[in-house]
């Protein structure tokens, strides 16, 4: 909350500092850049003209990315992200919410995607 943030108990809790494990990434048609990050457990929006940086940690709801590796662009304005430890491939919005997922109980360790419309 406020109070901690402005005595400097929330100092330390900050998620997003710099980079990890970047495992896989895109360039966006408007020239922003996602990057998925294995060690922050989430995707990283850059959005270099609009001067603002995105952190996409949910995959689903109230349930975060454990161990995400690959994204693609799903042919509908969002994306596919493999998630190679909850053993599923989770569709994302344009703006990064949760839209579904695939693969539980059939893929074991997702890593790489391809799409090919």
């Amino acid at each position: 909350d406020l109070a901690r943030v402005i005595t400097g108990l929330a100092v330390g809790e900050q998620k997003f500092r710099e980079l990890q494990r970047p495992t896989s990434g895109l360039t966006l048609a408007d020239g922003a850049v996602l990057v998925v990050d294995a060690g922050l457990k989430a995707l990283v929006r850059f959005d270099f003209a609009g001067k603002e940086l995105s952190i996409w940690d949910q995959s689903g709801e109230n349930r975060g990315f454990k161990s995400p590796i690959a994204v693609v662009e799903d042919g509908d304005g969002g994306y596919l992200v493999s998630d190679s430890e909850l053993a599923r491939v989770v569709r994302l919005g344009k703006d990064g919410k949760p839209r579904g997922e695939f693969g539980v109980g059939v893929l074991t360790r997702p890593t790489g995607l391809a799409r090919d419309p």
